[in-house]
């Protein structure tokens, strides 16, 4: 008879800010539990919309380091090679969620526009909601609006989260549409990332009720449908003038990413 190993994973879901961080947590929901009493953790001060880095000693490490096992957490973080080796002294998995920097834009500049300031935080609300509508403040967020960075520049802090061996990147569109092989490749890594080693065909049948599970929970009606999804709306939001600022700031970005050919 085959041991089953228990699997006790330590999870860091990272995501450039409105990339689907939430939808990610649906899949890991039954891997771990949420760490308490806080379970964020984010490399940038004001909100994680600056480009102000905190001190990695001080606020970063001890995080990392001090996860318990079973556990999961989420942030903004961005690309810095001190916090990968904390990751991988501690086994952590890490998700790195990323999606259409376009909707990225759409979704930020409905962030800032939501009333709801306790969900939906901003320290830089007032200076967009002066701007003198909804166009005009995607365009900000594109370009940046006075101490605030603009979207790009903003990226160029996450990027190479992308080209990292250790890390699990993981699309938002393909959450949307294909759950069930997201699902399946985040338990397979999560699994081999814990234990250490490429585990046999039976031990990985034993998380197919996992699977199913996040699928489940992904595509559940309640609340927000992520099966409905929020993929390509840039092409509704976009005037002219914003699709032409974003080709022109966006240089070869979306290309690299597999966004535009």
């Amino acid at each position: 008879m085959i041991e089953i190993v228990p699997l006790m994973p330590r999870l860091y879901i990272c995501s450039f800010p409105k990339s689907g961080t939430h939808l990610a947590i649906r899949i890991t929901a039954h891997l771990a539990q949420q760490q308490k009493p806080k379970h964020w953790l984010g490399s940038f001060d004001k909100n994680s919309w600056s480009m102000n880095w905190l001190d990695f000693e001080k606020y970063i490490e001890p995080v990392i380091l001090g996860q318990p096992a079973g556990t999961w957490m989420m942030g903004h973080m961005g690309w810095d090679p001190r916090y990968i080796e904390a990751f991988n002294k501690m086994k952590t998995s890490v998700l790195f969620i990323y999606r259409d920097l376009r909707d990225v834009a759409v979704s930020q500049a409905y962030h800032i526009e939501n009333p709801d300031d306790k969900r939906y935080r901003h320290p830089g609300k007032a200076e967009f909601m002066a701007l003198p509508d909804h166009q005009a403040r995607i365009q900000a967020v594109i370009k940046g609006l006075g101490e605030w960075p603009g979207l790009f520049q903003r990226w160029d802090l996450f990027a190479p989260w992308l080209n990292c061996s250790d890390v699990l990147p993981i699309r938002f569109e393909q959450m949307v549409k294909e759950p069930r092989t997201v699902a399946q490749s985040v338990i397979n890594y999560v699994a081999q990332r814990t234990l250490g080693e490429t585990l046999p065909i039976v031990l990985q049948e034993n998380y197919i009720s996992a699977v199913e599970k996040a699928v489940n929970l992904m595509v559940e009606k309640e609340g927000v449908s992520f099966r409905a999804g929020r993929v390509g709306d840039w092409h509704f939001e976009f005037s002219d003038e914003t699709k032409a600022l974003c080709k022109k700031l966006a240089g070869p970005r979306l290309e690299e990413l597999g966004y535009e050919w």
